[in-house]
């Protein structure tokens, strides 16, 4: 390849006996200078997440683009190699699917022009107001018809302003599966203070979380109003149920589903690990690494704080981003707008 010329990657891929294809079925691009090495990034890399390989450049994850009427997804991108790549490995993984098949075919990596710019349309909608004291249900309710709206007037960017400290169980997950389903709009959540409980469910919800750096995200371990008017954690049957749902929840929108988890799990504790050969960096717990096809290729890094054993897990905004639960950090609408 040559540093500073735009590819395009594009394959067709048919999965068989896997919950989540998107999770599972992945291709993976890395970029290498001619001597083999990992060249730098042309874009900021987050060394919290990334370790000692802070100026390695990402990898790219091409993204499903549609299905076809013959059961065949389409996934493709375009990526600007960075200025000092002379190579490009494309994996093709099927990872985490136990009995899963997936079949490639008519996958290309070729030169190709840089995307056209477009105008966007943009839908920006408040998720309970700052000092409205509504709850996410009474929200959903009220964004449900905005929603509506801006796919009739066609809005290609939906952004959801979240403060709430949480909801209904099952109202938050009809928040989130109601954001998950949008395919005619990329959904983001700029969560200016707080998404705690139902809220963070809801943000789960969309493509991408949007956090200032000092927000709170998560806790939201399932509490029930028990004898003598005391609030009491739920019992173990309601919380597996919560748990597996808002593991499937974080898989469909590509966050780690043990992070996930441990928002609702308190004894719940995950790691930060690499594989060995890959390379690739994740969050998995030791559940996660024994059901792995190959556990002895997962090399533990280190806990994740926030997860040890008696808490939910709650972060504030930087945190996030690290843990890759959100995608950046804006401090202000103003700093949201020229993202």
């Amino acid at each position: 390849v040559e540093g500073g010329q735009h590819y395009r990657f594009s394959a067709l891929r048919k999965a068989t006996a896997i919950e989540h294809p998107r999770r599972s079925c992945v291709v993976r691009i890395e970029w290498y200078d001619e001597a083999g090495k990992s060249v730098q990034s042309p874009e900021k890399v987050n060394p919290a997440y990334f370790g000692s390989d802070t100026t390695a450049a990402r990898p790219e994850f091409p993204r499903d683009k549609r299905v076809r009427r013959d059961g065949w997804t389409l996934v493709e991108d375009i990526y600007e190699a960075p200025e000092k790549a002379t190579k490009a490995l494309v994996q093709l993984h099927l990872r985490w699917a136990p009995g899963g098949t997936v079949e490639w075919k008519d996958v290309v990596f070729v030169e190709s022009e840089p995307p056209k710019p477009r105008k966007v349309k943009l839908a920006a909608v408040h998720f309970n107001l700052p000092g409205s004291g509504r709850s996410v249900g009474e929200n959903r309710e009220l964004f449900e018809p905005l929603i509506a709206k801006a796919a009739q007037q066609g809005a290609d960017l939906v952004v959801l302003e979240i403060e709430s400290k949480g909801g209904l169980v099952e109202s938050s997950f009809a928040v989130a599966d109601r954001l998950r389903q949008l395919d005619w709009a990329h959904t983001v959540a700029f969560v200016p203070r707080e998404a705690l409980s139902g809220a963070a469910i809801g943000a789960l919800g969309t493509n991408e979380i949007i956090m200032a750096p000092d927000a709170r995200l998560g806790d939201a371990g399932p509490i029930f109003l028990g004898e003598g008017a005391m609030f009491r954690h739920a019992p173990e049957k309601l919380r597996s149920d919560i748990a597996r749902r808002i593991r499937d929840l974080a898989a469909a929108t590509a966050r780690p589903p043990a992070l996930a988890e441990a928002m609702v799990d308190m004894d719940l504790e995950v790691f930060r690990v690499k594989n060995r050969t890959s390379g690739e960096i994740t969050f998995l717990s030791d559940d996660e690494i024994r059901s792995a096809d190959k556990p002895d290729d997962w090399e533990k890094i280190k806990p994740v704080l926030e997860s040890r054993a008696g808490h939910f897990l709650e972060v504030n905004g930087k945190r996030a981003v690290e843990l890759n639960l959100a995608a950046a950090n804006a401090s202000s609408r103003d700093e949201l707008r020229r993202r």
